[in-house]
């Protein structure tokens, strides 16, 4: 039982290490839940290092437009001793940022119609610049490699999603959902150090994921939990682009032709 929890610690900082510097980073499925024309709901939630936001709006019974858009910031500071002796300090914090646009429907079922179902199609762009800290985890457990240095990838891709999502609200404050999205994402480009990296274009990504919102009114609050899986096994080169990543988030939903009906 000892070994199995030295184990555990060792994994955890490798499995955060992975997962911070893939070279795709799913975004947390938008899953709105607008109920007749005009109204708007406006989302923003926290993953780890990273910040979403996403708007919805109903231009018209049924029809639902969505935005979406996410910064992400990895990495940092590192100092170490230097060749001659002195302190050398190299920065290698990196982002991701990226956004997207979606087209949708929604239709609202049941006697009180407290059963939503939607369906939403869209697309994004990303911009990626970004080190891989993994030899860092290593260099610590052998040392005797000497201390490693972070390799520098940068890339830029597009993503197509088709996403189908339910809801019931169980309650005047608390409605519970579950979503699955099929996205495909197609790399433009990708250097390694600086390097051309030999590539699959498009890869599928599946996602299925749980929401679940608490509170009425102008402001409600969203805790999600989902993971992002790609449809075939990956290259060991292509570990980096092909992630398996956890979709668990907090945020807040923002109504605001709520206040209308307060009015």
């Amino acid at each position: 039982m000892k070994s199995f929890y030295v184990a555990v610690r060792l994994l955890l900082p490798l499995s955060a290490l992975l997962t911070s510097c893939a070279v795709y980073v799913p975004t947390v499925p938008c899953t709105p839940l607008l109920r007749s024309k005009s109204e708007v709901e406006i989302t923003a939630a926290l993953r780890l290092s990273s910040l979403e936001a996403d708007v919805a709006w109903s231009p018209a019974p049924h029809v639902l437009l969505a935005g979406e858009m996410a910064l992400q910031r990895t990495g940092g500071q590192d100092s170490r001793n230097g060749p001659t002796g002195p302190v050398v300090t190299a920065d290698y914090s990196g982002h991701h940022f990226q956004g997207g646009v979606g087209l949708g429907t929604y239709w609202l079922l049941g006697e009180r119609q407290q059963f939503y179902l939607g369906a939403l199609s869209g697309v994004g762009v990303a911009k990626a610049d970004l080190y891989d800290q993994t030899g860092e985890f290593f260099a610590i457990i052998l040392p005797i490699f000497g201390p490693a240095v972070p390799v520098h990838y940068q890339a830029n891709y597009w993503r197509y999603y088709g996403q189908l999502y339910a809801a019931q609200q169980a309650s005047p404050k608390v409605t519970y959902g579950f979503s699955f999205r099929t996205t495909v994402v197609n790399y433009r480009e990708v250097l390694r150090d600086g390097q051309p990296v030999s590539y699959s274009p498009a890869q599928v990504f599946y996602e299925p994921h749980a929401f679940l919102r608490y509170g009425q009114g102008v402001v409600q609050g969203v805790t999600t939990f989902g993971y992002s899986f790609p449809g075939t096994p990956s290259l060991e080169a292509e570990q980096l682009l092909t992630p398996t990543t956890w979709l668990i988030s907090l945020g807040i939903v923002f109504r605001p032709t709520s206040l209308r009906h307060k009015n």
